[in-house]
């Protein structure tokens, strides 16, 4: 195992179970697993993520947005403390949390529809790669 924030194998050594597409490594074979910490910390964003948008729709407000969106921020800083991973599955990992802090960066800056695409499309890849306990997020959203 290895923790988020160490150096990860290089991409030769990986490269034979993920393939990298743009800022996204795709999984060539099964699901990674998340660890506990990362699958809590991933359900609580997607919940947030969710709750604006639920709020959106009545007209959520800036406060709101920058509250939502240092919370995601938090929650993604707290998964790079304590996650525990596979190198692959780190390796996996990081662009897909590097996309939700900026989401979380737009959300921030009132920039709403930005900032939950952004976050919605890598919550997307991340169901595409990890096992996932939470509910799946909609494809809508």
């Amino acid at each position: 195992m290895t923790y988020c924030s160490e150096k990860h194998k290089s991409h030769d050594e990986h490269h034979h179970l993920v393939t990298h597409t743009g800022n996204h490594v795709i999984a060539t074979g099964k699901k990674f697993t998340a660890d506990e910490a990362l699958a809590m910390r991933m359900g609580k964003v997607q919940k947030t993520s969710e709750g604006i948008a639920a709020r959106n729709a009545a007209g959520i407000t800036k406060p709101e947005l920058e509250k939502a969106g240092r919370e995601i921020t938090s929650l993604v800083h707290d998964i790079f403390k304590s996650c525990k991973l596979e190198p692959e599955a780190d390796a996996a990992i990081h662009p897909l949390l590097a996309d939700i802090l900026q989401g979380a960066s737009l959300l921030v800056n009132g920039k709403y529809s930005e900032g939950h695409k952004k976050i919605h499309h890598a919550f997307m890849s991340y169901e595409k790669l990890f096992e996932h306990q939470h509910e799946a997020h909609s494809e809508s959203n």
